[in-house]
């Protein structure tokens, strides 16, 4: 099959029907309206690899109890199941207007999803025992109407409240529609509007996605047909995405006239346009993940600042204890958005059906909030009169949070754990940390914090350095910092001494400060009174921030004086002195 599809008229007439076809796509959606079964077995006639969704329609679905409702869909069923099993119950269950509730209000959204979830709960448990055969997709919610971003900065999001009743479905349907007119798909907001998709599938990792509605341009438009071959080939980018079904071919109803394909003058050369162009034949999406297996996703937390210039110096582990975030997916929702200005960078959940998930929450290159009251060895906790401000623990650490619940204090989970060491070594490679640079929140925190429970400190250390392939007892680490105008009569000085002990060298105090192994070492080169010595506020900088590493400078003020030190230095097997 392929991804290319389109959504049939609603009113059950097919205007073209065969021009239609001529597309090539594999999906399509449409209602229960007069003529749909003759729709579908012409459809499956001349498609008949194709997904074609069934939408049973309800214009007030919640004035009927959902138990009949089933019922009722059932039988629609029968009328269908030969060609098609794939059907969905509702559509944009959300919508404030339909709702009846006000748009401002977040109690009303809450209760009116909290309602959307139990009603569904009770449709999808009684068709299941009529027709367990059907392949459910989960009603696509309408997009801005608190489905998937916090649009209203509320805290919380609707398809997290229906979650219960989404994981109970086969597939999640989506309506990510574009924006109207001219160059629409190419404007900067592209991924909000035409890709939102995405956040739904960092929520629920294992659906197949379905995208029963997309549109929102005109039809009219002079690259109408470029758009749409556009936003088809997009979608081979993400495998989960089974195929779209652009809203909509025909409107006999007449309320849908600027998305009616009918009102552009040059159909034909669209139709030919999206019928030559490439169609991948994909396999229908299945759960992607196996026993074992570690998904990374993203999902960017609210809280975070900038590191104030500091190097990322230590990883620290935490555990998620919470009397109120009592699931992993309450602690996920919780580190996104909280009142506490609380986060992560990264977030680490138990084994679900096998497969542990990684969230990504804050880019390394910034800092989150989760150990601003600890000390962090290496830098002064209490600073002398006049000495520049410690910084906040924050702005120097990467953090780690694992899910663990209230009343767990054992190991975590062997698979939960490897990924944890296999985050920690991504870091430590990436920022030049060794083991020693890993810690435990309980051993920080001046309020006596007891997390990470059920890990030793000692035999994390240990996995980390195994994995790094650190030598036992750790290893020395040492940086060569040279002054920004430094010329090449001094570089060449340094050859022998660079070429006997390998050392990293460079002109950044931050890079000096960042490669950091059991021991670490900074040379300073030159004199700090000449052109091109290193000059002493760097190394006061330096020492400041990181008063644990081992300071010694070349005091040479030309480039003879530094290759007869860099030499002696060399010939003597000793680089520090």
């Amino acid at each position: 099959m392929n991804k290319f599809g389109i959504h049939l008229p609603n009113g059950g007439q097919y205007p073209a029907f065969n021009q239609m076809l001529s597309m090539g796509g594999d999906n399509y959606t449409l209602l229960d309206d007069p003529g749909w079964v003759d729709a579908i077995k012409r459809i499956k006639e001349t498609r008949p690899n194709a997904v074609i969704l069934v939408r049973y329609y309800h214009p007030a679905w919640w004035t009927v109890p959902a138990d009949e409702w089933a019922t009722m869909c059932a039988a629609k069923y029968d009328q269908h199941r030969v060609f098609t099993r794939h059907c969905t119950w509702a559509n944009e269950q959300n919508i404030e207007r339909e709702a009846g509730i006000n748009e401002n209000d977040s109690a009303s959204f809450r209760a009116w999803y909290q309602r959307i979830n139990e009603w569904n709960l009770a449709f999808i448990r009684n068709f299941r025992q009529l027709r367990p055969d059907a392949i459910l997709h989960y009603p696509a919610f309408a997009c801005g109407n608190q489905d998937d971003y916090d649009d209203k900065r509320w805290g919380w999001i609707g398809l997290e409240i229906c979650r219960p009743s989404i994981e109970a479905s086969d597939v999640l349907d989506y309506h990510p529609y574009w924006r109207g007119g001219g160059f629409g798909l190419w404007d900067d907001n592209e991924m909000w509007y035409a890709f939102r998709f995405t956040l739904g599938h960092a929520l629920f990792p294992d659906k197949p996605i379905y995208i029963s509605e997309t549109g929102n341009f005109s039809p009219r438009d002079y690259n109408f047909a470029e758009q749409m071959t556009h936003f088809f080939n997009r979608l081979y980018e993400y495998p989960y995405v089974i195929g779209a079904t652009p809203f909509i071919w025909a409107d006999p109803t007449g309320q849908h006239k600027v998305n009616d394909w009918q009102q552009n003058p040059n159909l034909g050369e669209v139709v030919r346009k999206i019928k030559d162009a490439p169609k991948p034949d994909v396999p229908f999406p299945q759960p992607p993940f196996k026993e074992g297996e570690v998904l990374v996703m993203d999902r960017p937390s609210m809280h975070y600042q900038d590191r104030r210039g500091y190097p990322l110096l230590k990883v620290v582990l935490h555990d998620t204890y919470s009397p109120v975030n009592t699931t992993p997916e309450d602690t996920l929702n919780y580190l996104v958005k909280n009142s506490e200005e609380v986060s992560t960078h990264e977030y680490i959940m138990p084994p679900k059906a096998g497969v542990v998930r990684v969230v990504r929450m804050v880019d390394p290159s910034l800092a989150s909030n989760a150990v601003g009251w600890s000390v962090i060895p290496g830098y002064n906790s209490q600073p002398s009169p006049g000495a520049k401000p410690t910084p906040n623990a924050n702005w120097c650490t990467f953090n780690i949070e694992m899910f663990k619940s209230q009343a767990d204090s054992g190991p975590f989970p062997e698979a939960q754990y490897k990924a944890m060491l296999d985050r920690i070594v991504k870091i430590c490679r990436d920022y030049k940390l060794g083991a020693k640079d890993v810690l435990l929140h309980r051993e920080i925190d001046t309020r006596g914090k007891i997390d990470p429970r059920g890990i030793l400190a000692e035999k994390v250390r240990a996995d980390v350095a195994a994995l790094l392939g650190e030598p036992v007892g750790g290893y020395t680490s040492h940086y060569v910092l040279m002054a920004q105008n430094i010329p090449v009569s001094w570089r060449r000085a340094l050859e022998k001494y660079f070429d006997t002990f390998k050392c990293t060298n460079g002109q950044s105090h931050d890079d000096a400060m960042a490669y950091r192994g059991k021991t670490h070492y900074i040379t300073f080169v030159g004199a700090p009174d000449c052109e091109y010595g290193v000059p002493q506020e760097v190394e006061d900088y330096i020492k400041e921030r990181a008063p644990d590493v081992q300071t010694n400078r070349m005091m040479a003020r030309t480039a003879e004086e530094l290759a007869a030190i860099a030499n002696d230095r060399a010939e003597r097997g000793n680089p520090y002195a």
